[in-house]
């Protein structure tokens, strides 16, 4: 669905037959190629699915499934996505993989392929799903907030079933290249409570992330 706005349009209505499969998918949009970028898990395969839209009316296009890419990654299901503006790239972090375990590599994908930016270095955050991320421009980092080492998600969705959700702070720096925590489970800063399956985005004009709670909280 899209809208501009005044209503909401199903493109299925006006021709487009191509869906994306699966559950527990992520989709950004990327602003330098003016697309929307697509990451999924279909059934059982062990490769995530990458896939486009450029345009509504022709559909989704698969470009990093069983070919097209050369660096293939894990594939995952509530892993959190965004896209960032300074290097044109979509970014992913963590996810429940295909044999019920989670993850917490950082990657990205420049249009063409995908790459790593840290899949085993330390300090990084524990492996999670149903987390946010977001890109501060202002501060050229990565803002990393909650989510849940639960991996009965598979079944259950993003939902706190086993009191696992965290919330737990964490930026990448593109400058070192490196992870750190600012606030760790309720310790260090006064910030919101344990989430999971929450939203976050970046005010650009107020140069901050701006979270909004599974239980209706807004910090920023």
């Amino acid at each position: 669905m899209h809208t501009t706005g005044l209503a909401w349009t199903n493109p299925t209505s006006l021709g487009d037959s191509e869906e994306v499969p699966g559950f527990g998918l992520r989709v950004v949009y990327d602003e330098g190629r003016n697309r929307l970028v697509a990451l999924t898990r279909n059934g059982s395969s062990s490769i995530a699915q990458t896939y486009e839209l450029q345009n509504y009316f022709s559909g989704w296009t698969p470009v990093c499934s069983a070919s097209g890419c050369h660096n293939f990654i894990p594939a995952r299901r509530y892993h959190t996505m965004t896209y960032d503006r300074s290097r044109e790239r979509t970014v992913v972090f963590g996810g429940g993989s295909s044999s019920s375990s989670m993850l917490s590599d950082l990657r990205y994908y420049n249009g063409s392929d995908w790459f790593s930016y840290c899949t085993s270095c330390n300090p990084r955050p524990p492996a999670r799903a149903c987390s946010e991320i977001v890109y501060d421009e202002a501060r050229d980092v990565l803002v990393l907030f909650g989510g849940t080492t639960d991996t009965s998600i598979e079944s259950s969705g993003c939902t706190d079933t086993s009191n696992s959700a965290r919330n737990d702070l964490w930026e990448w720096s593109f400058g070192s290249s490196s992870w750190s925590q600012r606030c760790a489970n309720g310790v260090g800063c006064a910030g919101p409570s344990q989430q999971l399956g929450h939203s976050m985005l970046y005010a650009p004009t107020r140069a901050r992330a701006v979270l909004i709670g599974s239980n209706s909280e807004r910090i920023d």
